[in-house]
């Protein structure tokens, strides 16, 4: 089976259709991966239907959260930030999927950020991508963001307080992480922060199926708001 018929298929799994040009540039996105990781360890895996899987399959799952801000805000054009890059995953998969995003990449580590700067480019994706090669903590503060998210930081609490700076009333948080470190998040802080939890959706390993669960178990997608200033 052709990578490109295998992306489709797994995608039919989770019940997203998508173009022929976006299975294509999902396609390429997988090659890229699978060239650069041959000198950078970005991935920790060379084989193509693994990085579909954690990658690829990993993030669209979230795009369902992403569609449900953007309805609920009527966002058309939402303006993304995605803190640790790394891989391009959730970022650039996000992009290839939703021709409205507008994606601000954020990579501290400098052949990691040479892999996206390649990336955008071979996939055409300059006019809505930009990746900024600075440590979070250091970065100056990025404006009109409508959503902040991450699948990196160990720690929810610490990662909001590093962002909390450049979201304003209205602005999202879409974290993927694990059940595990959820918990580990306090209504005490959120409150404090002016931030309230929409949702604590369990991601929806129901529909997939055994061997891509094994991937996605235990894994969770935290939607926050912020709610107030304070």
């Amino acid at each position: 089976m052709s990578l490109r018929n295998y992306i489709e298929e797994q995608l039919k799994r989770l019940g997203i259709e998508e173009n022929s040009e976006t299975l294509e540039q999902l396609c390429n996105y997988i090659r890229e991966l699978v060239k650069w990781g041959r000198v950078h360890n970005l991935s920790g895996s060379h084989a193509p239907e693994e990085l579909v899987s954690r990658l690829v399959l990993d993030s669209a799952l979230v795009l369902f959260h992403i569609d449900f801000v953007c309805k609920f805000s009527r966002l058309n054009e939402p303006l993304i930030i995605d803190v640790g890059s790394g891989n391009g995953s959730p970022g650039i998969v996000w992009a290839i999927c939703k021709k409205n995003i507008s994606l601000k990449l954020v990579e501290k580590s400098k052949k990691k950020f040479a892999f996206l700067n390649s990336l955008i480019g071979t996939l055409e994706l300059s006019s809505r991508v930009k990746v900024h090669n600075q440590r979070i903590e250091e970065s100056f503060p990025f404006t009109g963001l409508n959503i902040i998210t991450c699948k990196a930081f160990m720690d929810i609490e610490n990662f909001l307080n590093i962002t909390h700076r450049f979201a304003k009333t209205h602005t999202y948080w879409v974290l993927m992480t694990t059940r595990k470190l959820s918990q580990g998040l306090s209504d005490q802080f959120l409150e404090k922060k002016g931030i309230i939890r929409l949702s604590d959706i369990s991601s929806r390993v129901k529909i997939l199926d055994r061997n891509y669960e094994r991937n996605f178990l235990n894994k969770k997608v935290l939607l926050l708001k912020k709610a107030f200033e304070n």
